[in-house]
């Protein structure tokens, strides 16, 4: 079920947006039969303030606001015998804020852009079922800067170096059982750390009206990776999978468009 509010309002050259949000997702995994095993329920109250100004003459934009949610997951009653409860993540609580701000300015031929932003990630876990209760809370900042030139016949180059922050999910956090869409047990780690990364990418393309293309390649170096690494053991005949975080994680490449 989801219900949403959203409003827009004009301020001379600038613009006000506030979106209200509900949601509710119910979640069976039904073995056999009508009964679910494992039955959760839950709610997000997402929600996002933002302010749009907007000078053509100048060439400049800026984007400002807060953005957020509330969530609230719960383990329903246990299904009668003789189906057995499964409880793959504990019932837990969820804050999310962020605030940022992002600028744009165009100069001839030249753009020029960057963007800040810093959130807190707060979750609160119960005691259930041999889930440890817990309660952490996850703050970084991220951003960007970057540039594009526009270059004769269509052609142009872009650049960017921009910072990234992300706090462990929930299952990353707290799995505990077997996970029915990937056939493998995952065990969770509370003592997981928020993910920062750094990266640099370097773009060439042309837009032309008829065919366009871009080449892009980039660097991204993140500490404290999260992933989900196989163990050695089995649990009910399947794999089991331990969420752990690396100390360096370095992904590079290169991708490309052709639009005709």
């Amino acid at each position: 079920y989801q219900a949403w509010w959203q409003n827009s309002i004009n301020t001379g050259k600038g613009r006000i947006g506030l979106d209200l949000g509900f949601t509710t997702s119910v979640h069976h995994d039904i073995d056999s039969g009508t009964i679910g095993q494992n039955n959760m329920i839950v709610y997000d109250l997402p929600f996002n303030l933002k302010y749009f100004y907007t000078d053509p003459a100048k060439g400049f934009k800026l984007t400002t606001g807060i953005t957020g949610t509330y969530e609230l997951e719960h383990n329903m009653a246990a299904p009668p015998d003789p189906y057995t409860p499964v409880y793959v993540i504990p019932n837990y609580r969820n804050v999310e804020i962020g605030g940022f701000g992002i600028v744009e300015k165009t100069v001839g031929a030249l753009t020029l852009s960057g963007g800040l932003r810093y959130d807190i990630t707060n979750f609160v876990g119960d005691s259930l079922y041999g889930f440890t209760p817990f309660n952490n809370t996850y703050s970084g900042w991220s951003g960007s800067i970057g540039a594009s030139y526009q270059l004769p016949h269509n052609n142009y180059v872009k650049l960017n170096v921009s910072k990234s922050f992300r706090a462990p999910a929930i299952n990353e956090l707290t799995s505990n059982g077997l996970n029915i869409g990937s056939n493998a047990v995952q065990l969770g780690n509370i003592n997981l750390k928020p993910e920062q990364g750094y990266q640099i990418d370097l773009a060439y393309g042309n837009g032309g009206r008829d065919v366009s293309f871009e080449v892009d390649g980039f660097y991204n170096h993140i500490s404290h990776f999260i992933f989900a690494d196989r163990t050695d053991s089995l649990a009910q005949g399947y794999p089991v999978y331990e969420f752990v975080s690396s100390n360096t994680a370095i992904l590079t490449g290169i991708s490309g468009y052709l639009n005709i």
